[in-house]
């Protein structure tokens, strides 16, 4: 399975994935914003207020179903919509090599917690 079919809302073990940020980023708070600074690569990103808080979620191994029980709480959102938009936003993280993922029902190697 593919990092894009995982981050799949077509994905049927899509609640058994664990997220967590790759460990080696660096990053740094400035009012309700985020940067975050690949070293490897020299890369930046910047992050909106909601992307800060998914951030600040993954700061330790969370289960998608988790955090998005936690978004649609915090924000109110429809949990269809908020679902589509996190994976859309873990997409671009994954694709960028900001997050870790692991899918529980699939034997596959853990970079969260590393």
């Amino acid at each position: 399975m593919t990092d894009h079919t995982l981050l799949s809302l077509d994905n049927a073990h899509l609640n058994t994935i664990i997220l967590c940020r790759a460990a080696d980023k660096l990053s740094t708070s400035i009012d309700d914003e985020t940067v975050i600074l690949d070293m490897a690569s020299s890369n930046y990103i910047g992050l909106n207020p909601v992307a800060t808080r998914i951030w600040e979620l993954i700061e330790q191994e969370i289960s998608f179903t988790t955090l998005c029980e936690k978004l649609v709480a915090e924000y109110d959102v429809p949990e269809n919509s908020c679902r589509a938009d996190i994976l859309s936003f873990l997409q671009e993280m994954l694709d960028n090599h900001l997050i870790s993922i692991q899918q529980t029902e699939i034997t596959r190697p853990s970079e969260c917690g590393q």
